[in-house]
């Protein structure tokens, strides 16, 4: 492994120079007399005091092993705000699944903590590293949110278990209803908590994965941590290395299909389209054909929108085959009020690599 020189940036991603970052000793906060408050911090201090070269290249061979130079090069050019998450998110992994050499000896970062000369943890903070240690990193996918107070959890790779409730105050929004979450939990006082580190991942691209597991026989806790971190990683630098969404009521592989048309006759167009048994909704907010999921909820099959333009009309499919039968569908049902403009296609892995949020983390 390439020597890493003191005013090089830290191959651990925080974006300072390492003598400013791992390559200086870290002194470790007083433990408190209870509760597990700074047991990340104290840990972490404690650590990369003593190994903190050990610390900095487990970080380096999870992050960067295996990828080309390209891969790598892109992941360097990412912005600071993206690579605080990552840097975060690799911290908490150090922590709980992460090796280090000691005189040239494989040793989890775990026996080292936990060990008679590990750290002067409180009781509620040695607690908190152990579970960080045996508690797997799982996918989940967010069924309801309390903003400002918790998140429910349903367990996307073994649908048998029961919903957990997770307190989580800065996080829980409405917007992650539906997106699904790498995470750790942990039992603090009675309620589940997020040990630090969230990978987060779309409702399409996290399904299509999830679903990749649950097809695996098996599968480890050890592959589960590796294949959520590596593809939550794979988005910033290469969206053909995502695995590659379906709707999972068709298992057709989902596109973003949208066609464009020019309306002739707003007041024609409206009355064929309210015609019909199986739409929903009004000229203002745009009208749904509805279908009945697998799991007996409806969904709309084809989206029509208004444009913001006087004289347009969208009309969206999330597949090729509903694109093809819809498309004659809604001709039929226009006539003359529509004339066909222009089809768009867009791949929705890219529009998440775009446009994906960072993991955030405490720890």
């Amino acid at each position: 492994m390439t020597k890493v020189g003191r005013n090089d940036p830290c191959p651990c991603g925080s974006g300072k120079k390492y003598k400013q970052c791992h390559g200086k000793p870290l002194m470790a906060p007083p433990a408190r007399p209870d509760g597990h408050t700074g047991a990340a911090d104290a840990a972490l201090a404690w650590l990369l005091g003593r190994h903190r070269k050990g610390g900095a290249a487990a970080i380096e061979r999870m992050l960067f092993g295996g990828l080309t130079e390209q891969a790598k090069g892109v992941l360097a050019s990412l912005g600071q705000k993206l690579w605080a998450g990552i840097h975060q998110n690799s911290m908490e992994w150090l922590l709980a699944e992460g090796e280090v050499e000691v005189k040239g000896v494989p040793t989890r970062v775990q026996q080292l903590l936990l060990s008679a000369g590990g750290p002067a943890f409180s009781t509620g903070q040695r607690e908190w590293v152990r579970q960080l240690g045996e508690r797997p990193l799982r996918l989940y996918e967010v069924i309801a949110v309390a903003p400002g107070k918790e998140m429910t959890l349903r367990d996307a790779l073994d649908e048998t278990l029961a919903p957990v409730a997770v307190q989580e105050h800065a996080g829980s929004q409405e917007s992650l209803m539906g997106s699904l979450l790498g995470a750790r939990l942990l039992l603090v006082d009675g309620g589940w908590e997020f040990s630090g580190a969230l990978y987060s991942f779309s409702p399409e691209w996290g399904g299509a994965l999830a679903a990749r597991l649950r097809e695996q026989p098996a599968v480890s806790a050890a592959q589960v941590s590796q294949a959520l971190r590596s593809h939550w990683l794979a988005r910033f630098y290469d969206p053909a290395a995502m695995p590659a969404p379906f709707d999972e009521d068709t298992r057709e592989a989902i596109s973003f299909i949208t066609d464009r048309y020019e309306v002739r006759d707003w007041a024609e167009l409206e009355a064929a389209v309210l015609a019909q048994p199986d739409v929903d909704g009004n000229r203002e907010e745009g009208w749904h054909r509805m279908y009945r999921g697998g799991d007996g909820q409806d969904r709309p099959k084809v989206s029509i929108t208004p444009s913001t333009e006087a004289a347009i009309v969208e009309v969206f499919y999330r597949t090729q085959p509903w694109a093809l039968e819809g498309r004659a569908w809604f001709e039929a049902l226009a006539g003359d009020a529509a004339r066909f403009l222009d089809r768009r296609v867009e791949d929705p892995r890219e529009m998440v690599l775009a446009g994906a949020p960072a993991g955030r983390s405490s720890v």
